[in-house]
């Protein structure tokens, strides 16, 4: 298999040796609000780096994901970013998008997702 391929090791998909994870969200939390900076891409393999971020701030009345510094997301990371929305509505958070990249912006549209108001 080519090193650029995806291998599957017990129908789990594995990110090839040659990607480096270097995928990061560092999280701000000032009284009741935070900002989450995504640093990297987030896709399949790294979208578990935004999880832990928005578990570690699901009782805030409000988060703000900054992906100035996240180039590219793939569909996982829109999903997960969506899932994050409906379910910080539910709970009365307010969930926002700042700086995201236009293929971003073309994502939400597509998705039709304008109903969460994320950016």
């Amino acid at each position: 298999m080519p090193p650029s391929a995806l291998s599957r090791d017990d129908g789990q998909v594995t990110r090839p040796e040659r990607y480096a994870d270097d995928t990061r969200a560092d999280v701000v939390i000032v009284d009741d609000e935070a900002l989450v900076r995504v640093h990297g891409d987030l896709d399949l393999f790294s979208v578990e780096v935004l999880e832990q971020a928005l578990t570690a701030t699901r009782t805030l009345s409000r988060v703000v994901i900054d992906l100035k510094h996240a180039p590219f997301l793939d569909l996982a990371a829109m999903r997960r970013i969506e899932r994050a929305a409906r379910e910080s509505g539910e709970r009365g958070q307010q969930l926002r998008l700042e700086h995201p990249p236009t293929m971003v912006l073309r994502m939400i549209e597509l998705m039709r997702l304008g109903d969460l108001h994320l950016c």
